[in-house]
């Protein structure tokens, strides 16, 4: 198994602040948990999020972002919360299609 880290750059489009709080989750807990359970480092500034990890595991976050992005746009004038449980079925989902 090598030790090789990467980094990738991710710019979420449309830079929306409500949506990316929504993303973050508070106290930035949705990026915390995905660090956790996917082994990767997150850092971002505004939309532009920086992944740090094993190739496979930022190739996972760098999806589970933009995925999760998409969870939160404006339902009728409102963006949702996104929920800790969302996170986590989003990340049992990207993993398990990654054992595939």
């Amino acid at each position: 198994m090598s030790n090789k880290l990467t980094t990738l750059n991710l710019y979420l489009e449309p830079a929306e602040t409500r949506r990316l709080v929504s993303l973050c989750g508070p106290f930035d807990d949705n990026i915390k948990q995905l660090e956790r359970r996917i082994g990767v480092e997150i850092s971002y500034r505004n939309n532009h999020f920086q992944i740090v990890g094993a190739p496979q595991n930022c190739l996972t976050a760098n999806n589970l972002l933009k995925d999760l992005y998409i969870e939160t746009q404006p339902v009728r004038g409102s963006t949702p919360d996104l929920e800790p449980d969302t996170v986590h079925l989003a990340i049992q989902e990207a993993v398990a299609l990654d054992l595939e």
